[in-house]
């Protein structure tokens, strides 16, 4: 067993005493900026966890938890109405931020929620560069990164198994005798996205057949939709079933196959991966891989509550959910 990590480790090892280096990680203002990036990043480095239920009692933490959204028109700004039930159950209020994807936005709510005394914070990451938020924060409460942007096993994060559930969509399209499948996707911006392209090429490949990836460089999920299914039916080759990254891009794609005088499904299907109330709606009654939220909403503030109660000991924690698949009406049976 390794030897806990503690604010003495990291005085030997910067050459600072004890007070210098509690100061640092602190944030105390007669530490000046260097020092304490040479701090904070040794913490890191040598895996330091801060005693948080000590702190708490110092700093007399609020019975809050920040909740950080990198944009809540996608499907974790869904999320909200679980964690917000979740929250009540557990005698806990939400502070919600939206970053609007911008990372400078981004820290100015970190910076607000920890002046608001939050227990903790649960972020969707602008992108998979988190170094400025743990700066930020610098131990002085949990942090939860929700989503795929954040894979490493020394953060607590919680997200969905989109491995799982993309072998659970392929196979779905597969029992329904489908081959010819293109993944229409918007922008590749975030680990997810990329596992369930790699699991779609993957599954394809050892299928023996031949896979197409359509990705879109512009903005807009459901016009990356009508974009890449243009391109994907100008292709001059035929498909049977389209794989969307998300919802809404599937909504796009659906708009541009009915606009080329095609039909969904009869033509061709679609499904999906997201589970967003507008999948629901009977115009669209759109197959979805469906994320887990009640799931993933339980296990963010068991996990948060967790952390902030934990001692120095405290490991990092990760749940994986495993989604579902919801069928509707917008697949069908191809002969083979």
């Amino acid at each position: 067993m390794h030897k806990s990590v503690t604010i003495k480790t990291i005085a030997e090892a910067v050459g600072m005493s004890l007070s210098g280096v509690s100061k640092a990680l602190n944030d105390y203002p007669d530490i000046n900026e260097e020092t304490k990036k040479l701090v904070i990043s040794k913490a890191v480095e040598l895996g330091y966890t801060p005693n948080l239920n000590a702190r708490n009692l110092v700093k007399k933490t609020s019975n809050s938890i920040g909740i950080i959204i990198k944009d809540t028109d996608t499907s974790y700004g869904d999320l909200i109405k679980d964690l917000s039930r979740v929250a009540e159950i557990n005698g806990l209020n939400l502070l919600i931020a939206d970053s609007d994807r911008n990372r400078d936005i981004e820290i100015k709510h970190v910076k607000s929620m920890l002046e608001s005394r939050v227990k903790g914070i649960v972020i969707v990451p602008v992108s998979g560069d988190i170094s400025e938020i743990k700066k930020t924060v610098s131990f002085r409460v949990p942090v939860v990164f929700l989503g795929g942007w954040v894979t490493s096993p020394k953060e607590n994060v919680v997200a969905q198994d989109n491995e799982y559930g993309t072998n659970m969509a392929m196979d779905y399209l597969f029992g329904l005798g489908h081959r010819d499948i293109a993944y229409v996707s918007d922008k590749v911006r975030s680990n997810s996205n990329q596992v369930k392209i790699d699991v779609y090429m993957r599954r394809m490949l050892e299928a023996g057949l031949e896979p197409a990836v359509f990705v879109d460089e512009g903005s807009g999920l459901i016009e990356s939709g009508i974009r890449q299914t243009s391109k994907m039916l100008d292709s001059g080759r035929r498909f049977t079933a389209v794989l969307a990254s998300k919802d809404l891009v599937a909504v796009g794609a659906m708009e541009e196959i009915r606009t080329r005088g095609l039909s969904v499904p009869d033509d061709i299907s679609v499904m999906s991966f997201g589970g967003s109330e507008i999948s629901s709606v009977p115009m669209i009654n759109l197959t979805t891989i469906a994320e887990p939220k009640r799931d993933l909403a339980e296990n963010l503030i068991r996990i948060l509550l967790a952390q902030a109660e934990a001692g120095h000991d405290a490991m990092p924690k990760h749940y994986f959910a495993k989604p579902e698949l919801i069928e509707r009406k917008s697949c069908r049976h191809v002969s083979a």
